[in-house]
């Protein structure tokens, strides 16, 4: 996933991407790509715009949601998944 900010067309092959999401609002433009094209789309954007960050991470295929009466014990899980320093990354299938 890239955040830069600014648009991006002319600068990328439309086979690298999978997304382009727009938000207007901030000037921030989110790009998702394969994660064999991420250094290829990262050296094509360097230089040209400023980088929000850059980094492949996990995206859910699907998204799934729980039960509200769950939601506050998941938040805390959630929470105490990331605040423990040997988890490294926690990856989830929540809607927001």
């Amino acid at each position: 996933i890239f955040c830069i900010h600014s648009s991006v067309e002319g600068h990328l092959g439309s086979s690298q991407l999978l997304a382009i999401i727009n938000n207007a609002a901030m000037n921030i433009v989110e790009i998702i790509t394969a994660p064999n094209d991420f250094i290829a789309v990262r050296e094509a954007l360097e230089g040209k715009y400023e980088f929000v960050h850059a980094d492949i991470t996990m995206l859910p295929s699907t998204y799934t949601s729980i039960d509200p009466s769950l939601q506050k014990q998941m938040d805390k899980l959630l929470d105490a998944l990331e605040e423990d320093d040997d988890v490294q990354n926690v990856y989830h299938n929540l809607q927001q």
